[in-house]
């Protein structure tokens, strides 16, 4: 296949709105994976939940960092969870460029109606992806079924919107 043939397949319309719902499915499978992994991680720590009026936030928070579990999560989890959800901002920016500049580099359209376009797809995603970390928040901080299930569903709701 000639390389001009290869340059327009690859920016088929239809073949960015496939990938465009390939890369939000694996975001959130991603994130509802690295979720439970969190969850379980947090199971494992034993240390007081935390209630408001009992002791100060902080000195509850200080003393919960000293527990290995909750350090990896800070350190190592909800970076990682960060750089998912970077890498797919990533992926959506060059699909974005893929539809709205020619082969010059010149864009289609005027940076505003780009960035409005850029944000239809980002803004919904952005969206339950902060809505799931509030429920991780809260787990993290006082471990319940509620929490864990109501992050996981706001998750498998917008997976269960792409299919």
């Amino acid at each position: 296949m000639s390389w001009a043939a290869r340059s327009s397949t690859r920016n088929d319309p239809k073949r960015i709105v496939t990938h465009r719902v390939a890369l939000r499915r694996g975001l959130l499978r991603d994130l509802l994976a690295l979720d439970d992994r969190i969850r379980t991680r947090r199971d494992a720590v034993r240390i007081q939940t935390y209630e408001a009026g009992r002791t100060s936030f902080l000195r509850w928070w200080q003393g919960a960092l000293r527990q290995e579990p909750i350090n990896q999560i800070m350190q190592n989890d909800l970076k990682r969870r960060n750089k998912l959800v970077a890498a797919f901002v990533m992926h959506i920016d060059a699909l974005v460029w893929l539809e709205t500049f020619d082969r010059s580099g010149s864009p289609h359209r005027n940076p505003a109606e780009i960035r409005e376009y850029r944000d239809e797809f980002l803004t919904p995603v952005a969206e339950v992806v902060n809505h799931s970390l509030m429920f991780l928040g809260e787990y993290i901080l006082s471990p319940s079924e509620d929490a864990a299930l109501d992050g996981d569903s706001a998750l498998c709701e917008a997976l269960d919107r792409d299919e």
